[in-house]
């Protein structure tokens, strides 16, 4: 069981996680690790990842740091930290793409934990994986048609239309 201190922990991508990130399906990652890594942004701590995490996601994390895909930025409170407002580090993202691309990937996520609880990641796998835009929505065609089983073809449609149009 994590700490109160634990939780409180800020990581951030390194120039490896970075790297992971930009080379797509051409890695061996698994898709929970993975979606972890979309989500680190260095200004999020543990306690806040969790519920788009899950469970594990303490564990998740450590495999993440182990591997050198993200380090530990801030062991601070969170209410010692100013108002999340940093700078992205240099070189984090590649291009406005890239940037677009991983704020879509995390606001899936997050969007559909509601509907799908903690198999998201497995669900979302297409969009978490996707490595352009053009692909993240085309993923969400299949989202869409698995989400209305669910809430109905309307609603699923009114759902996903921040991500096509973020």
């Amino acid at each position: 069981m994590e700490t109160n201190s634990d939780l409180q922990r800020v990581y951030g991508k390194t120039e490896a996680g970075r790297q992971v990130l930009s080379a797509g399906r051409r890695t061996s990652m698994p898709v929970k690790a993975r979606a972890a890594l979309i989500m680190i942004n260095g200004k999020d701590d543990l306690r806040t990842l969790t519920p788009s995490i899950g469970p594990d996601a303490a564990a998740v994390i450590d495999e993440l740091l182990r591997a050198g895909l993200i380090e530990l930025l801030s062991p601070a409170p969170a209410a010692a930290r100013p108002a999340p407002h940093t700078s992205a580090p240099s070189g984090a993202v590649k291009s406005p793409a890239d940037a677009r691309l991983f704020a879509l990937q995390r606001q899936a996520v997050a969007s559909l934990r509601p509907y799908f609880g903690p198999d998201v990641v497995s669900i979302a796998q297409s969009l978490v994986s996707a490595t352009t835009v053009q692909a993240f929505i085309l993923g969400l065609d299949a989202i869409e048609q698995q989400l209305a089983v669910y809430v109905g073809r309307k609603q699923a449609a009114r759902l996903l239309a921040p991500l096509r149009a973020g």
